[in-house]
This record gives C-alpha cells, structure tokens and sequence, in this order.
C-alpha cells in the first residue's frame, strides 16, 4: 500500500486496530474488545477535573557537623513543609 497523507495512514491504521482488537486471543478465547468491556472497563475511573502540577523536591543533605544544606529559597517559615522520605530529608 502507498499513502499519501498522514490522514490516509491512519485511516488504514484505524481499521487494522478494530480489526486486531476483535481477534480472539487463543488463551482464553475472547477478543481484546470483549475482555476489556467485561474486566478491565469496570476499573477505570473518570480524569480528574483539576490540571496535574509537578511537583519539584530538593534534596537536602547532613554535613558532617550535622548542619543541613536548605534549598537557596528557603525559610524559616518552610519548616512546616519539611518532609523525611526514606530517611533522606526533601524540601517542598
């Protein structure tokens, strides 16, 4: 086959995928379609309305004389924020 769009391309893709997804698998003989719609459909949960945010870590680490590096912006009042994960101390 030659295409000659992306559209095309995908066009053809899209039929070869409903295809595929209503093949049936020869270890539990349903399609990919079928075991998804009685298994696997019910676990999904909607998207969250919110947008994701990264959120940054800076690690911080124990001198020698056991006085701790903080992130450059970091305050007196960001204590609070200060949290120990697997015993390696991070700053929010």
């Amino acid at each position: 086959m030659t295409f000659f769009s992306l559209a095309d391309w995908n066009t053809e893709i899209g039929k070869l995928l409903e295809a595929y997804k209503d093949y049936l698998l020869s270890h539990i003989k349903i399609s990919r379609r079928q075991q998804f719609l009685s298994i696997e459909q019910s676990f999904l949960t909607p998207l969250p309305v919110e947008d994701y945010e990264i959120r940054r870590y800076k690690r911080a680490t124990v001198q020698k004389m056991d006085l701790e590096e903080h992130p450059p912006d970091f305050s007196i009042h960001q204590i609070a924020e200060h949290e120990n994960i697997g015993g390696a101390n991070y700053y929010k």
